[in-house]
């Protein structure tokens, strides 16, 4: 029985000692595995960082340029604002001075209108003055035709 024993306890021993080398094989192995990871970590952690490095300035560009663009559109905000004003006071200006057109052609065709009548009148005169004459000469051919 003690052989029994003995050879159980050897056989134990030796699967024990074959539990073992498998477990330090698999550990060499996971420990090879993690080794490969850490290097596979540190590749990406040092391509993180050159994209990480690369994003910061485009970043800085992307942030330069909303700046000029805002501040464009502010400009052209303004500049808008500007040109309504000046178009508000150009309307006004042009209003202003197509009353006072108005107001001249109406003066100079009620001027016109009384420098025809005036010349009408001066016509009429002269019509008349005209008739006169011309009555009085008839009457003269007359009165020598009446003496001839």
């Amino acid at each position: 029985m003690a052989k029994q024993v003995s050879a159980e306890i050897a056989k134990a021993r030796a699967e024990a000692v074959e539990a073992i080398d498998a477990f330090v094989k698999l550990f060499d192995g996971l420990e090879a595995e993690c080794a490969v990871l850490e290097a596979k970590k540190a590749t990406l952690t040092a391509e993180v960082g050159h994209i990480q490095n690369g994003l910061t300035p485009l970043q800085q560009e992307r942030d330069g340029q909303r700046k000029e663009v805002s501040r464009a559109y502010e400009e052209a905000r303004l500049a808008k604002v500007e040109g309504d004003k000046q178009k508000a006071a150009m309307q006004a200006e042009l209003n202003k001075l197509e009353t006072q057109v108005v107001a001249a052609k109406k003066k100079a065709e009620d001027a016109y209108a009384q420098h025809i009548g005036e010349r009408a009148k001066e016509m009429d005169a002269i019509d008349r003055k005209l008739a006169d004459k011309k009555k009085a000469y008839e009457d003269f051919l007359k009165k020598i035709n009446k003496d001839a």
